[in-house]
């Protein structure tokens, strides 16, 4: 089980303001980057259909629930580029209960898509990569 922390705060600016942030962790991991000027340098289209499904922890009983996530879309970068990359993924999170109660969910995919890949890569991760693999 992968966990990864999450922020969201909406900004005003171009620049990150530590004084808009409400999670300690955010504020921490923009320090470093507090006086730079933001830059869009990809954007993610993303078509995405969630389902809750009630869950039993496997090693516990307990349930609990977990987000079932379909994203259909492409991460582009900015023109003039063309550059872009295909997502199509099903992500899979604990919204409340033990974390392994997304282990049978998983099973269940991999049962039905046994080509399916698990990856960690968040799409902002993936852009990143993309936009290091073409930049010029």
């Amino acid at each position: 089980v992968m966990v990864r922390g999450e922020f969201k705060d909406m900004v005003k600016t171009q620049r990150p303001d530590i004084n808009s942030l409400s999670a300690k962790a955010a504020i921490n991991a923009i320090k470093s980057i507090k006086n730079s000027e933001l830059k869009n340098i990809f954007t993610a289209a993303v078509e995405r259909r969630i389902l809750m499904v009630a869950v039993k922890s496997p090693s516990t009983g307990k349930k609990g629930m977990v987000e079932v996530a379909f994203d259909i879309g492409n991460i582009f970068l900015l023109p003039p580029s063309t550059a872009h990359v295909p997502i199509s993924e099903i992500e899979l999170e604990v919204k409340s209960g033990p974390d392994d109660v997304i282990e049978p969910l998983r099973a269940k995919i991999l049962k039905i898509a046994p080509n399916a890949k698990v990856h960690t890569k968040a799409k902002s991760d993936q852009g990143v990569a993309l936009y290091l693999r073409y930049r010029h």
